[in-house]
Protein backbone atom coordinates (compact mmCIF):
# COMPACT_ATOMS: atom_id res chain seq x y z
CA UNK A 1 0.00 0.00 0.00
CA UNK A 2 1.16 3.64 -0.28
CA UNK A 3 2.35 5.81 2.58
CA UNK A 4 -0.60 8.63 2.47
CA UNK A 5 -1.81 9.53 5.73
CA UNK A 6 -5.24 7.37 5.13
CA UNK A 7 -3.50 4.41 4.55
CA UNK A 8 -1.32 4.27 7.02
CA UNK A 9 -3.79 5.23 9.73
CA UNK A 10 -5.59 2.49 7.97
CA UNK A 11 -2.67 0.11 8.45
CA UNK A 12 -2.36 0.91 11.93
CA UNK A 13 -5.64 0.60 13.22
CA UNK A 14 -6.70 -3.02 11.26
CA UNK A 15 -2.97 -3.86 13.15
CA UNK A 16 -4.61 -2.66 16.57
CA UNK A 17 -7.74 -4.45 15.88
CA UNK A 18 -7.04 -7.51 14.11
CA UNK A 19 -2.89 -8.34 15.11
CA UNK A 20 -2.54 -8.59 11.44
CA UNK A 21 -1.02 -6.42 7.98
CA UNK A 22 -3.60 -5.35 6.43
CA UNK A 23 -3.45 -5.42 2.50
CA UNK A 24 -5.42 -4.08 -0.39
CA UNK A 25 -8.22 -6.45 -0.08
CA UNK A 26 -9.36 -5.42 3.57
CA UNK A 27 -8.91 -1.50 2.34
CA UNK A 28 -10.48 -2.31 -0.91
CA UNK A 29 -13.56 -3.64 1.26
CA UNK A 30 -13.40 -1.40 3.95
CA UNK A 31 -14.12 1.24 1.42
CA UNK A 32 -17.05 -0.67 -0.23
CA UNK A 33 -18.57 -0.70 3.04
CA UNK A 34 -18.41 3.06 3.58
CA UNK A 35 -19.14 3.80 0.34
CA UNK A 36 -22.78 1.75 0.38
CA UNK A 37 -23.19 3.58 4.21
CA UNK A 38 -22.53 7.10 2.40
CA UNK A 39 -25.24 6.49 -0.23
CA UNK A 40 -27.45 4.95 2.23
CA UNK A 41 -27.34 7.68 3.86
CA UNK A 42 -28.06 10.21 0.89
CA UNK A 43 -30.44 8.15 0.11
CA UNK A 44 -32.47 8.85 3.26
CA UNK A 45 -34.24 5.25 3.60
CA UNK A 46 -33.79 2.07 2.62
CA UNK A 47 -35.85 2.09 -0.59
CA UNK A 48 -34.23 0.53 -3.62
CA UNK A 49 -34.58 2.94 -6.13
CA UNK A 50 -33.37 5.83 -4.14
CA UNK A 51 -30.26 3.30 -2.90
CA UNK A 52 -29.43 2.52 -7.08
CA UNK A 53 -29.34 6.30 -7.66
CA UNK A 54 -27.29 7.26 -4.68
CA UNK A 55 -25.12 4.93 -5.53
CA UNK A 56 -24.81 6.17 -9.25
CA UNK A 57 -25.04 9.46 -8.40
CA UNK A 58 -21.61 9.25 -6.40
CA UNK A 59 -19.07 11.88 -6.46
CA UNK A 60 -15.21 11.97 -4.87
CA UNK A 61 -16.07 9.62 -2.57
CA UNK A 62 -12.96 9.63 -0.46
CA UNK A 63 -11.97 6.39 0.83
CA UNK A 64 -8.59 4.70 1.89
CA UNK A 65 -7.67 3.23 -1.50
CA UNK A 66 -9.03 6.69 -2.75
CA UNK A 67 -11.47 9.14 -4.54
CA UNK A 68 -13.63 8.10 -6.66
CA UNK A 69 -16.79 9.21 -9.00
CA UNK A 70 -19.47 6.67 -10.70
CA UNK A 71 -19.59 7.61 -14.51
CA UNK A 72 -22.61 7.42 -16.45
CA UNK A 73 -21.86 3.33 -16.80
CA UNK A 74 -21.95 2.72 -13.54
CA UNK A 75 -17.91 2.45 -13.53
CA UNK A 76 -16.21 4.06 -10.86
CA UNK A 77 -13.65 6.28 -12.17
CA UNK A 78 -10.46 6.24 -9.50
CA UNK A 79 -6.89 5.84 -9.41
CA UNK A 80 -5.46 2.00 -9.73
CA UNK A 81 -2.89 1.06 -7.29
CA UNK A 82 -0.18 -1.21 -8.48
CA UNK A 83 1.07 -3.68 -6.83
CA UNK A 84 4.35 -6.14 -7.76
CA UNK A 85 5.46 -8.92 -6.08
CA UNK A 86 9.23 -8.69 -4.47
CA UNK A 87 10.12 -12.01 -3.36
CA UNK A 88 6.71 -13.34 -3.27
CA UNK A 89 5.67 -10.35 -1.28
CA UNK A 90 3.24 -7.52 -2.47
CA UNK A 91 4.38 -4.23 -2.60
CA UNK A 92 3.51 -0.66 -3.74
CA UNK A 93 5.13 0.10 -6.86
CA UNK A 94 2.83 3.24 -7.73
CA UNK A 95 -0.40 5.21 -8.40
CA UNK A 96 -1.74 6.30 -11.40
CA UNK A 97 -4.25 8.57 -11.21
CA UNK A 98 -7.04 8.88 -13.74
CA UNK A 99 -7.43 11.25 -16.62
Amino acid sequence: MDDSEEVVSFKENFKAKYNDEADAFNALGYDMAYFFKDALERAGEVDTEKLKDALASTKDFSGVTGTFSIDENHNPVKSVTIIEMKEGVPTFLKKLDPK
